[in-house]
């Protein structure tokens, strides 16, 4: 860092460190990113979450994600959280379309389980009206989640 570098390439930074050593390096990579581009190669994709905005993901030396790690994520939402105060029938809402299953989680709060192609949100707003609908938040996929997908469906040739 003597020379002061507008980009900084780090290549597994907290390999090797202790928990609190891999806070400190995650704090000073953050401050670091504030000043100055940094890339970051790292298969801890917990670390690649906690500090990217935008990731790329690779295959045999191929691209198979070059992009903002939100829309990443929420591309590849699976899940709904949503809060009624009015909850029609269990049975109801498991048979809204694109649904795969709903987990009730109490007090009119349930998770609809969907493929990440299929969210129902459009669906679910216009039915809901009469269910008084209080929240309704996506649930993201975990990185490695994601990034086992991509990499499964991604043909190497």
């Amino acid at each position: 860092m003597l020379h002061d570098p507008s980009v900084i390439v780090l290549d597994e930074p907290t390999n090797g460190l202790d928990p609190i050593q891999s806070r400190e390096i995650r704090e000073l990579i953050r401050e670091l990113s504030q000043e100055r581009g940094v890339i970051l190669s790292s298969h801890l994709l917990t670390e690649v979450q906690a500090l990217c905005t935008d990731v790329q993901m690779m295959r045999a030396g191929r691209l198979v994600y070059a992009g903002s790690l939100t829309d990443l994520e929420c591309q590849r939402s699976i899940c709904l959280r949503i809060g009624l105060k009015k909850p029609p029938p269990l049975a109801r809402l498991k048979q809204l379309p694109g649904v795969d299953q709903v987990d009730e989680l109490g007090n009119g709060y349930f998770r609809l389980h969907h493929a990440a192609d299929t969210a129902p949100t459009k669906l679910l707003i216009e039915q809901a009206s009469g269910w008084e609908l209080q929240e309704l938040t996506p649930e993201c996929a975990s990185l490695e989640q994601i990034f086992v997908e991509l990499i499964l469906k991604t043909d190497i040739k």
